[in-house]
C-alpha cells in the first residue's frame, strides 16, 4: 500500500513528520540567536589564539626561523625554547643530560644558576660558583619543563625574572624583556658590581653595602645574628636605622615602622628594600612598568 503524501502550501510532510508550530519556530530562532553569540564571541578568541607570540629583548624583536620551535600559549603560560630565547638574554645554557638543563647568568661576581629536569616542578635557582660557596634555594616552577621535538622547553616568566629580568605583557602575548633593568640615584646610574637591583617578593632588593656607600653611610651587619645597623658616618654613635634579615620590623630614628619587604640574605650578601631606604632619606621612587627602570631621586 503506497502511503499518501499531502501537499499544502508547497510543502511535503509524511504521515511521520509533523508540520512545525509556532512554538517550535520560536524555539529554532531561540537556539539561533545562542550559537550566533557563541560563535561572535568565540571566534575573536580563536583569531586571538593563532596570533603568534612576540618576544622582545632590551628593544629587539626575537625571530624565530622556520625550522625553529616558537614560544606557543598552555593555559595561560607562555613556553619557550630555552637555548634559543635565554642565550639571546645574555644567559649560558647547557645541557647536562638529555633531561636536565642548566641556565645561568653572572651576578655581583656570582654564577646564578636554574637547574631544569623534564616534569620537574621544582629548580635550583640560587647557586654561587665563583666564591666556594654551594647554596641551593628551591624555586616551586608553574609550569613543568618538557622536552618537544628535542628542544628543552621551560616557563618564560618565571626563569627570566629569578635570573634577574624584568618581563612586561603587552596586549595579547607580546612580552617585552629587560635583561638588565636601570637603576638611577640621584641622576647617576648605580652599578652594584654587574647588577642594579633583584627582586624578591615583588620588591625590589639592593645590595646593603653598596648602596649604603652611595649614601656616604656607615653600616654594621652581624652575619650570625643577622642584625643591621646603619648610622651617618658623621653620626657613628647614633644608629639611625636597625633591621633584622627576614623581619619585617625596623627601628628608624627611635621609631618602630613596619617594612614592606624585610632583609633577605642573596648571594652571601645582605639585600635591603630599595624604596624604603630611599624614603626614609627623603627621596621618591619612581618605577617605570614597562622597562622596570627605577629612579630615586630627591
Amino acid at each position: 500500500m503506497k502511503r499518501k503524501v499531502s501537499i499544502k502550501n508547497k510543502r511535503i510532510f509524511t504521515p511521520y513528520s509533523l508540520p512545525p508550530t509556532p512554538l517550535r519556530s520560536k524555539t529554532a530562532l531561540g537556539i539561533l540567536v545562542v550559537l550566533v553569540v557563541i560563535f561572535s564571541w568565540a571566534i575573536p578568541a580563536l583569531a586571538a589564539a593563532d596570533e603568534d607570540i612576540k618576544i622582545t629583548i632590551d628593544g629587539k624583536v626575537l625571530d624565530f626561523g622556520p625550522n625553529e620551535m616558537a614560544p606557543y600559549e598552555l593555559e595561560g603560560r607562555i613556553r619557550v625554547p630555552a637555548r634559543k630565547v635565554f642565550e639571546a638574554m645574555g644567559c649560558e645554557v647547557r645541557l647536562l643530560n638529555p633531561d636536565e638543563v642548566e641556565i645561568s647568568k653572572q651576578r655581583l661576581g656570582y654564577k646564578m644558576f636554574g637547574r631544569f629536569q623534564q616534569c620537574a616542578l621544582q629548580a635550583f635557582t640560587w647557586g654561587f660558583y665563583n666564591r666556594g660557596i654551594d647554596n641551593k634555594e628551591y624555586l616551586d616552577l608553574d609550569v613543568i619543563p618538557l622536552i618537544v621535538k628535542g628542544t628543552f622547553v621551560v616557563p618564560l616568566r618565571t626563569v627570566a625574572e629569578a635570573m634577574g629580568c624584568h618581563v612586561y605583557a603587552q596586549s595579547g602575548w607580546s612580552m617585552n624583556i629587560t635583561v638588565d633593568p636601570r637603576l638611577m640615584i640621584d641622576g647617576a646610574p648605580a652599578d652594584f658590581e654587574g647588577m642594579t637591583y633583584i627582586i624578591v617578593n615583588d620588591q625590589a632588593m639592593v645590595p646593603l653595602d653598596q648602596y649604603c656607600a652611595l649614601k656616604n653611610y656607615q653600616v654594621l651587619f652581624n652575619q650570625k645574628s643577622g642584625r643591621i645597623i646603619i648610622c651617618n658616618k658623621d653620626e657613628e654613635k647614633t644608629p639611625r636605622i636597625r633591621m633584622n634579615i627576614d623581619s619585617t620590623k625596623a627601628i628608624v630614628s627611635g621609631r618602630e615602622v613596619t617594612l614592606d619587604a624585610p632583609p633577605v640574605i642573596r648571594f652571601n650578601l645582605p639585600f635591603v628594600p630599595l624604596r624604603f631606604m630611599a624614603e626614609i632619606s627623603g627621596a621618591k621612587v619612581l618605577w617605570d612598568e614597562k622597562t622596570g627602570n627605577i629612579a630615586v631621586d630627591r
